[in-house]
């Protein structure tokens, strides 16, 4: 695993599994069952899309016994255990970015998603119960030209993301324009992001470029220690 780019708000790395690795988590991804995210009920982060992404079972790692339900399955060795380990790796690569393991967080849950075209992810933080989040690409391809992007917005942006702004009022979605910069990860294929949880971030859209191509992730949260699993989880 090599450490790519290093911010107050990302860290990524790229060749992160082995090639075996990656196909053996495909493999056990691909046989998961999968929901639309508003399968349950709207998901304002996800906001007003074309297309829906989706997202396979919710997997836990770690010291959170009370979060241990039906709910919260634990990994299968075989395919999320060196993954699991790329994480921990990462995080203490950059511990100022979520803090260290057994102090910040104890915890964290691995979740698979496809964004299939016109399909992304609004803008959004992941703070409060969580001290941080990640996405591994799992796709075996990818271009430029796709989209899909991790977007990460300057730490200036004059405001911070509001449940209410999912409709793009106007008025409560100007300050995403102050200063106007942002990071673009790209989804390259075997690459893992590390974010703080102050980082305000968002998925651009898919193009349709990609034709039948998804954007195949594995993403999740750092849980703080003792927090609970509050309503559906949300992420890349």
């Amino acid at each position: 695993m090599d450490i790519t780019y290093l911010s107050p708000q990302v860290c990524v790395a790229d060749d992160v599994l082995a090639l075996e690795e990656v196909h053996t988590l495909q493999e056990a991804v691909a046989r998961v069952p999968f929901r639309q995210v508003h399968s349950h009920y709207y998901r304002k982060v996800w906001g007003l899309q074309q297309s829906i992404p989706l997202e396979g079972p919710v997997y836990l790692h770690g010291d959170a016994e009370h979060l241990r339900d039906a709910r919260l399955p634990l990994p299968t060795e075989s395919a999320l255990t060196p993954l699991v380990q790329a994480i921990r790796s990462l995080v203490s690569h950059a511990p100022d970015l979520t803090g260290t393991e057994g102090l910040a967080w104890n915890a964290f849950t691995m979740i698979p998603y496809v964004y299939t075209v016109g399909s992304g992810l609004g803008v959004h933080l992941d703070a409060g119960q969580y001290a941080g989040s990640f996405v591994y690409f799992l796709h075996t391809e990818w271009d430029l030209d796709w989209g899909g992007e991790l977007m990460v917005l300057d730490s200036r942006t004059a405001v911070r993301p509001e449940d209410d702004d999912w409709l793009h009022i106007p008025s409560q979605r100007a300050g995403y324009l102050t200063p106007g910069v942002a990071t673009a990860v790209l989804a390259r294929p075997n690459r893992l992001a590390l974010l703080s949880p102050e980082a305000i971030h968002m998925v651009s859209a898919v193009h349709s470029s990609a034709g039948t191509r998804a954007r195949t992730s594995v993403a999740g949260f750092l849980l703080r220690p003792l927090q609970g699993y509050v309503g559906e989880i949300t992420e890349h």
